[in-house]
């Protein structure tokens, strides 16, 4: 019974030590308008230990204790590097430069002073304004020479798209 009681005392004692030397981060990452940012990513300087923000811009991630900054990111906002503040931290991340056009061919890459075929334009408010779960659908009968095919008829599904 001692023997068992030891071993019990044991595997508490190296439990909590290894739970010492972690530390739990959480905080919202937030847009310059004060809008959550879904999917950000916040991952701690020097490790591959990271976490995807929820529908609120909430995260929550387990970092060894000498981990001090973290690194957060999201598509078209600029990087930036916080350090870790205990409690609740709120970070804000900046527009970084936001596409004006893209220009697709069916070959290759093309600058658009070097482009001389027909375009077509989408604007951003045009795929504002469809009633799709998807990019790929909203363009579908918008642009000449465009074709966007689904594989099946469920929502959310993605389409594959063909350029002649």
């Amino acid at each position: 019974m001692k023997k068992l009681l030891l071993l019990f005392a044991a595997i508490i004692t190296f439990a909590l030590s290894a739970a010492a030397q972690n530390q739990r981060v959480e905080g919202q990452v937030m847009s310059a308008d004060g809008e959550p940012l879904v999917g950000a990513t916040v991952v701690g300087v020097g490790t591959q230990k990271g976490a995807a923000t929820d529908i609120d811009g909430n995260f929550s991630l387990v970092l060894p204790a000498s981990v001090k900054k973290l690194n957060v990111s999201y598509v078209g906002m600029e990087t930036k590097e916080v350090t870790i503040t205990p409690g609740f931290m709120t970070i804000t991340l900046e527009n970084s430069n936001v596409l004006d056009e893209v220009i697709t061919v069916a070959y290759g890459t093309t600058k658009k002073s070097e482009y001389t075929g027909a375009a077509s334009v989408i604007n951003a408010e045009q795929l504002e304004n469809s009633l799709v779960s998807n990019v790929t659908n909203a363009i579908s009968g918008k642009v000449a020479g465009v074709q966007t095919l689904s594989s099946n008829g469920q929502p959310g599904t993605a389409a594959s798209v063909r350029i002649r």
